[in-house]
């Protein structure tokens, strides 16, 4: 008997446990009830639901949203509302912490203690026919959140949904915490080019690199500067999770910088650097590789910290002077550099359609339009432009500058992106230049303005 009544006293002690338990502090409330947590600029809105034990715990989906999406946090909110709480299966304490959805992993931190670092905390609940959105302040003592009553907005009975979600969205904006540091950009220098990716956060917490990717020759001072302060204004924007996202645009930087692989752009570029920004001022970080494969980590030893009131300018100079000590003056990198296709294209991607040459003294205007019109070529046109390599090269006996536009032609029918088709620009533009006719062509005369290339030479 004594046997029984003690287990029964812990079956109700373990009963009584588990309807008062709490799977995170601060919840348990009837009827709607809704959690937002507020941390670095961005919403964690997660699922709760109850079990049969009457315990209500954090579970999955949890939605992660920029404060500065009004329509995607209006959304989320509504999505959690509407959820409500679903049924769960009964777990012990150990299991129930195990359960708990990885917010600090979806917050890029590494523990529960520094995601509630800087958290904020507001709940939705509906109570009595009208909704109320409640702070939370954190008890010290008893290391629970509480809800803070004197600073509650009630809203009217009448509130519909929407209207509640609306309110919900502008009072999370506005109270928000935004990330200590928030102003960050990584460059990476590769024979004299600076590459500035921009790089966007997934809902579990990945950082991936994203497009646009910025890539400037190193002499280039201002574009340099201005793609570091336009990657600062992008910050890391929400992503989805596709799971070809990663490599698609990361393979995007290689095809800029012409590498065949990760390992091949590590150990040929010159360095890498970190530029981050906080109220204490900016910092620069170089980069080392960890490893013959390739690989950056931060080489703190050698940052330099800038002082409180450092302008953004001087912070991007900073480091440019800091990507330019490291290239010998021999190499020649730093002299006057002429901008590319590809570097023409880089800078305003979507400017137009097509591909086109920088303008150029040293090269024949009507022969780079035709180099412009193979690289932008489609298909119908390509026995069209055949027979014109025929009429400008092989019948002035340039029979390997034909065979080049020819290899370029080939190379523009089967090209599928803006970038290789600049390429092909750069690659094969020595064979307008007038210094290649002249040497090359059994006849030629530099035509005037009103003549072409054919009718100033006899064929």
């Amino acid at each position: 008997m004594g046997r029984f009544s003690l287990a029964a006293f812990g079956g109700i002690f373990g009963w009584l446990w588990a309807r008062t338990a709490v799977a995170l502090p601060g919840h348990g409330v009837s009827g709607i009830s809704v959690s937002c947590y507020l941390r670095d600029g961005f919403a964690f809105i997660p699922t709760f639901g109850r079990e049969d034990s009457g315990v209500r715990r954090m579970v999955e989906p949890v939605a992660v949203v920029p404060v500065t999406d009004g329509e995607a946090l209006h959304q989320a909110i509504r999505q959690a509302i509407e959820r409500g709480e679903p049924r769960l299966p009964t777990l012990d304490r150990r299991r129930r912490q195990v359960a708990l959805p990885p917010l600090p992993r979806l917050a890029g931190v590494g523990s529960w203690s520094s995601f509630y670092e800087g958290v904020t905390i507001w709940q939705i609940e509906r109570r009595g026919g009208a909704y109320r959105i409640t702070p939370k302040l954190l008890d010290r003592a008893s290391r629970r959140w509480i809800a803070d009553a004197t600073n509650a907005i009630r809203l009217p009975p009448d509130t519909d949904l929407d209207a509640l979600c609306d309110r919900a969205a502008a009072i999370f904006a506005a109270e928000s915490p935004m990330p200590k540091r928030q102003l960050q950009a990584i460059c990476y220098l590769r024979r004299g080019i600076v590459y500035v990716p921009s790089y966007g956060r997934t809902s579990t917490g990945v950082h991936r690199m994203i497009e646009p990717i910025a890539a400037i020759p190193l002499q280039n001072t201002d574009e340099i500067r201005a793609a570091i302060e336009d990657r600062f204004r992008r910050g890391n924007p929400m992503l989805g999770t596709e799971p070809s996202l990663r490599d698609e645009k990361r393979d995007a930087l290689l095809v800029l910088a012409g590498a065949e692989s990760w390992t091949a752009f590590d150990r040929s570029s010159t360095g890498s650097w970190k530029i981050a920004h906080d109220e204490d001022g900016f910092k620069i970080t170089p980069g080392r590789l960890y490893s013959k494969k390739g690989g950056w980590t931060t080489d703190e030893d050698a940052a330099i910290s800038l002082p409180t009131g450092t302008a953004v300018e001087a912070a991007c100079d900073c480091l440019i002077d800091m990507m330019r000590a490291t290239v010998p003056p021999e190499s020649g990198i730093l002299e006057p550099h002429m901008p590319s296709a590809v570097e023409q294209l880089r800078t305003d991607p979507e400017e137009e359609p097509y591909v086109v040459l920088p303008m150029s003294p040293d090269r024949i205007d009507e022969l780079s339009d035709f180099l412009e019109w193979i690289a932008n070529v489609e298909p119908k046109d390509a026995p069209t432009i055949r027979d014109e390599i025929k009429r400008y090269y092989y019948d002035h006996g340039d029979e390997e500058g034909g065979d080049a536009l020819n290899r370029a032609l080939d190379e523009a029918l089967v090209a599928t992106h803006l970038l290789e088709r600049a390429k092909i620009l750069d690659r094969y533009e020595l064979y307008v230049q007038k210094d290649w006719i002249e040497e090359h062509w059994t006849e030629w005369a530099q035509p005037t303005a009103s003549s072409s290339i054919l009718s100033s030479s006899s064929t």
